[in-house]
């Protein structure tokens, strides 16, 4: 356990000296509110649509190895964009989903642009003798319009006393 304690403390070092930030004569109170605060501001602020999608019944391909999420924001940004992998790591983490969103999105329009010149993407309607073009079914991060599924909550698990939305009221304390 002191061990532990030990490797903690070392990685906040660590992490200070990463940053910069000068440590002496704080208090070890003041220098864990500091780690908290770095964190959160190094941390993603929200998500974009397409990383909240999850694969079939969320299992992982048997190609998949630890990192290979970073891996994969890399290699399609440095594939449409032409960049290094440092200008990558340089951007901010919400500036980077949003390139990375814009990728897919137009992946998906040229995708769906190079489809529709085949037959196969049409329907033939006999009554009204015209073909009528099948589009291809969206990710669900881009559909709009779908509702959420309610279901009933049993009484006994239903919350008592005051409900405080920690999302709304950080949203009012930013205002």
């Amino acid at each position: 356990m002191a061990a532990d304690k030990v490797k903690a403390s070392q990685a906040i070092d660590a992490y200070f000296a990463l940053v910069g930030l000068e440590t002496e004569g704080m208090t070890g109170a003041e220098q864990l509110l500091a780690y908290g605060l770095l964190h959160n501001l190094n941390s993603m602020q929200g998500s974009f649509a397409f990383q909240t999608q999850q694969g079939p019944e969320g299992k992982l391909p048997p190609y998949h190895y630890s990192g290979r999420y970073v891996a994969w924001w890399v290699h399609k940004m440095a594939s449409y964009y032409g960049w290094a992998r440092d200008d990558i790591f340089n951007l901010w983490p919400e500036e980077a989903s949003a390139y990375l969103q814009e990728i897919l999105i137009q992946e998906i329009e040229d995708f769906e642009r190079q489809r529709s010149l085949s037959e196969l993407s049409y329907s033939y309607d006999k009554v009204t003798q015209k073909s009528r073009f099948i589009p291809t079914p969206k990710p669900e991060w881009m559909v709009s319009g779908k509702e959420s599924k309610t279901f009933r909550v049993r009484q006994d698990m239903m919350p008592v006393g005051a409900i405080i939305e920690l999302d709304k009221l950080y949203e009012q304390d930013k205002a």
